[in-house]
């Protein structure tokens, strides 16, 4: 059955800006162009930093938004949203492992639509509440699960956490839009991403002043929203341990200033503690920078399947900052030798453009037939001038 109607529902959206909006972002606008009416349903406030209630509807690059109210807090809320307003639509597409996860099962009954999950990453991307996350996990999230035709995992780690709670689990990586449109050979290191907990960005400081006894020139940018607030703190470690000259914390930038940043930069670097995916690894290989990141499970997959880049330990600053001399020497001996991107930066390239953003949509439209062929397949929508406005 052709899926006409698709409403993705993702907890912050335009104008918050992150990998999570990001995705349904692209993918809604993507599934448009194709034919598919896409809608996207999301809460009425950014978390960070607050700001004041939203518009309950807006059109944002040509797909509506529909907003609306919750209670509670950043990390667990109630959307308010009446379930039998989500009836218009052929299929609801849920972004996260999150409240909006859980209310929809818990309501299927009332809305009659199929469910279909992108994991993202689950929610274990820190260490906080680690105790209640896998309580939950292994009573509230498989009892929600139920209710969905179809899970879809960015990464085969989280293909092998969600598999067995039910549905039927499908490996579909994100995709990204290629940064520059050749490689990149500047000597500067850059850091791109969410300024927030997991992602340890105060690692990277240590790891800077540890570098300078190998590499005193290197330069760090640091580039994401800032989430956390950590910019200020940011900046005054890297004053204290004497490398405020060599680290910038930019926060977020437009992409002309972004352009300007990745024009003197050869290398990423990441000291996350927990991925869902990467895709700003994925996206730093699109602009032909070589990966210098943590060993954790989502960079071991995509370094090992690319052939390029160094995993190392943040932890350990001065190892980090071997790992990453050697690597940059190793990497600026090929691009001597090739006259301009070496191998390993061409590697890079070649790698990113298997996530590709045409590929992921025919990819994921293909699996919405198939969850509406399925056993859980509901009843015809109503009109959409028929159907409720949420609450």
């Amino acid at each position: 059955m052709p899926v006409r109607r698709v409403l993705h529902v993702v907890r912050q959206y335009a104008p918050s800006i992150g990998g999570l909006e990001t995705y349904t972002r692209e993918m809604a606008i993507r599934q448009r162009r194709r034919g598919i009416e896409t809608e996207v349903l999301t809460l009425d406030r950014v978390f960070n930093p607050p700001a004041k209630e939203l518009p309950r509807r807006e059109t944002i690059d040509g797909v509506p938004v529909r907003r609306v109210g919750s209670i509670g807090g950043t990390r667990y809320f109630l959307p308010l949203v009446d379930p039998r307003s989500l009836r218009n639509v052929d299929l609801i597409h849920v972004h996260a492992i999150d409240p909006f996860f859980d209310m929809l099962a818990a309501t299927r009954t009332l809305h009659g639509r199929p469910l279909v999950a992108t994991t993202h990453g689950g929610f274990f991307h820190t260490d906080s509440y680690s105790r209640a996350k896998r309580l939950f996990f292994r009573t509230v999230t498989p009892a929600s699960a139920r209710a969905y035709a179809l899970l879809l995992a960015n990464s085969a780690n989280d293909a092998e956490t969600f598999t067995g709670l039910g549905p039927p689990v499908r490996l579909a990586p994100n995709a990204v839009v290629p940064l520059a449109d050749r490689p990149l050979t500047g000597p500067d290191l850059l850091a791109l991403g969410r300024l927030s907990e997991n992602k340890r960005p105060d690692l990277l400081v240590d790891f800077m002043a540890a570098l300078a006894r190998h590499r005193p020139a290197a330069r760090l940018h640091i580039v994401g929203p800032d989430s956390a607030h950590t910019r200020d703190s940011l900046t005054a470690a890297a004053r204290a341990r004497g490398v405020a000259d060599r680290v910038t914390v930019h926060g977020f930038v437009d992409a002309a200033t972004l352009s300007g940043i990745l024009g003197t930069c050869g290398y990423y670097v990441s000291a996350s503690r927990f991925e869902g995916f990467g895709m700003s690894l994925i996206e730093a290989m699109s602009a032909g920078l070589v990966p210098i990141v943590q060993d954790n499970a989502a960079f071991a997959e995509l370094v090992g399947a690319a052939g390029v880049g160094t995993l190392t330990d943040f932890a350990e600053p001065a190892r980090a900052a071997a790992d990453a001399a050697g690597a940059m020497a190793r990497v600026e001996a090929e691009d001597s030798s090739a006259g301009a991107a070496g191998g390993e930066r061409r590697r890079a390239v070649a790698f990113s453009r298997h996530y590709d953003w045409d590929a992921l949509v025919d990819t994921v439209t293909a699996l919405y037939e198939t969850a509406l062929a399925g056993p859980r397949r509901s009843a015809t929508p109503e009109p959409m001038s028929r159907a409720g406005d949420a609450r």
